[in-house]
C-alpha cells in the first residue's frame, strides 16, 4: 500500500519478513561456452558455505533484456539469474544489517573445470525492513534493475543486480605507446606484475561503487601502489550509466592519459573493472585525439 508524498514520491508501507526472503541474483556474461554453467557461491549455508561441492545453485540465462548494461554493450543484454530463499531465524530481532560475501563461478561438466570469480568477495549488506523510515522515489521502483548500496528487503526480495563475471588480472601492452590496459589491480600479485613491466602511473576509471562492491577504498588501494613503487595514481571516476556526463568525462580521461604519458613520461596503467567497456574507449579517444588514429584500421594496427 502506498500514498503519493511531495515531488513524485510514494511512501510506502512495507510488510517485509526478516526472517526469511529470497535473494535475486544476476550477472551478465558476453561469450559463455555451451557446456559452461554459471553458479553462485558464498559464505551462506544456502549458498554452499564457500564449498563448490556443495553448492549446486547454477544459473540460466534470463528470458527478458534489462538496460542496466546499456552504455556498456550498446543494447539491453539478458543476465544469468537466480533465486535463493534465505533463512535468517537465527538473528531475529537484530537491528544490524546482515553481510553476505559471495562470488561467482564458471563450471564445465566436459572439461571438469572451474573457475572462481577473482577476490575480494562481492558484498550484499541487507537491512532490516522492519527499521526502514525513509523513502522511495517513483524513479527506484521504475528502475528496479539497479543495484543500490544499501538492500532492503522489498516485497520479499532482494536484488542483486551485479555487472561483469570477474576473471583474473589480465593487462595488454598498446603498441607504439607507454599505455598499458586492463582489469583492476587490487592483490599484491597483480601491482607487481605492473611493476615489473616498468608501469609508473594508474589512472583509474572505476566509480566509489565500484570499489565499494569489491571491499576496497581509493586509498586503501594508493597505499598498496606506493609500496610497491608506483607513486603516481589518479582516480578520475565513470559512470557507464550516466549518459549524459559520459561522452565529458572519456573526453578528459583521455586529456588525464596525455598529460600523464606525455607531459610526465610516465608508464601507464589504465583500467576500469574489467577492462572492456570504458578504459578501451578512453584509450580510443586518446589515439584519435593524440596519436592521430583516424580509422579503425590505424587502431587495430596500433595494437598489433
Amino acid at each position: 500500500m502506498g500514498s503519493e508524498g511531495r515531488y513524485g514520491v510514494r511512501m510506502l508501507e512495507i510488510h517485509d519478513e526478516w526472517q526469511k526472503f529470497i535473494v535475486n541474483f544476476r550477472v551478465y556474461h558476453p561469450s559463455l561456452h555451451k557446456d559452461e554453467r554459471i553458479r553462485v557461491l558464498g559464505d551462506r549455508t544456502e549458498l554452499g558455505a564457500w564449498s563448490s561441492h556443495l553448492s549446486s545453485l547454477a544459473m540460466v540465462q534470463s528470458d527478458v533484456k534489462y538496460p542496466y548494461m546499456l552504455e556498456k554493450y550498446g543494447e539491453e543484454v539478458a543476465p544469468y539469474e537466480l533465486s535463493v530463499k534465505m533463512d535468517n531465524s537465527a538473528v531475529e530481532g537484530s537491528g544490524q544489517p546482515l553481510h553476505i560475501s559471495y562470488k561467482y563461478m564458471i563450471t564445465s561438466g566436459v572439461r571438469e573445470e572451474e573457475e572462481v570469480e577473482r577476490d575480494p568477495s562481492r558484498l550484499i549488506e541487507i537491512h532490516n525492513p522492519l527499521l526502514y523510515k525513509g523513502q522511495i522515489s517513483l524513479d527506484l521502483i521504475n528502475n528496479s534493475h539497479k543495484s543500490i548500496s544499501q538492500s532492503w528487503i522489498i516485497n520479499g526480495c532482494v536484488e542483486r543486480n551485479d555487472k561483469n563475471f570477474f576473471k583474473n588480472f589480465t593487462y595488454s601492452k598498446v603498441e607504439g605507446t607507454d599505455i598499458l590496459i586492463g582489469s583492476y589491480p587490487i592483490l599484491e600479485t597483480d601491482v607487481l606484475k605492473l611493476q615489473q613491466e616498468g608501469v609508473t602511473a594508474i589512472l583509474n576509471l572505476q566509480t566509489v561503487k565500484d570499489l565499494g562492491h569489491r571491499g576496497y577504498t581509493w586509498s586503501k588501494l594508493v597505499q598498496l601502489y606506493e609500496e610497491k613503487g608506483i607513486q603516481k595514481s589518479m582516480h578520475y571516476p565513470i559512470d557507464d550509466q550516466d549518459e549524459a556526463e559520459y561522452q565529458t568525462h572519456v573526453l578528459t580521461a583521455a586529456q588525464y592519459l596525455n598529460d600523464l604519458t606525455k607531459n610526465q613520461g610516465h608508464k601507464v596503467f589504465i583500467h576500469c573493472n574489467s577492462g572492456i567497456s570504458r578504459s578501451p574507449t578512453v584509450l580510443l579517444a586518446y589515439m584519435c585525439l593524440y596519436k592521430r588514429a583516424r580509422t579503425w584500421k590505424s587502431i587495430d594496427e596500433s595494437e598489433q
